[in-house]
């Protein structure tokens, strides 16, 4: 946001996930600290993970491949 000096929102995507797949992926990525943390002008806190680990891609993928996406925005 400081770079680009924009609001970038975020933006939310439903899925169904019965078996917990990417949920369980999302959890072990959010559990690790992330790449950047910023706290706007109304105290609300954004922090940013940055996924490199190939693993970590590939699964998240494999888990949302056959999926319905729906965009929240």
């Amino acid at each position: 946001m400081r770079a680009t000096q924009a609001n970038l929102s975020p933006v939310f995507v439903l899925f169904s996930d019965p078996e917990g797949q990417a949920r369980a992926e999302i959890a072990a990525i959010c559990a690790t600290p992330p790449s950047e943390e910023i706290t706007d002008e109304n105290g609300v806190v954004h922090r940013l993970w940055i996924v490199s680990k190939k693993e970590r891609i590939l699964t998240l993928r494999e888990a949302l491949k056959q999926r319905n996406l729906f965009i929240a925005d």
